[in-house]
């Protein structure tokens, strides 16, 4: 029996390339016919949400908080584009 390192499941890498690949396909139907305004300010939201969450987790602060505080963001980037306010 080999060890538990040497052990690989290779179909597991595989369809997590299917997921990924699936995933980038859903998210270009959905942004078809979007204003790119809207799109780029979506695009800057994820990234400043996942380094806010992140580096609240690096700092030590509890995740329930961590996520609490980035829900709270995100509502404020959804608030901004259903007004329109949109920098």
């Amino acid at each position: 029996m080999d060890s538990i390192t040497k052990g690989t499941n290779r179909g597991s890498s595989d369809i997590g390339k299917r997921k990924a690949g699936r995933k980038r396909k859903e998210n270009q139907v959905k942004t078809k016919g979007q204003d790119v305004k809207v799109i780029d300010y979506a695009d800057k939201a994820v990234i400043r949400l996942q380094k806010k969450y992140q580096r609240k987790i690096l700092r030590g602060v509890n995740r329930n908080i961590a996520i609490t505080a980035i829900a709270r963001e995100l509502a404020c980037f959804v608030w901004r584009v259903e007004t329109g306010n949109i920098a």
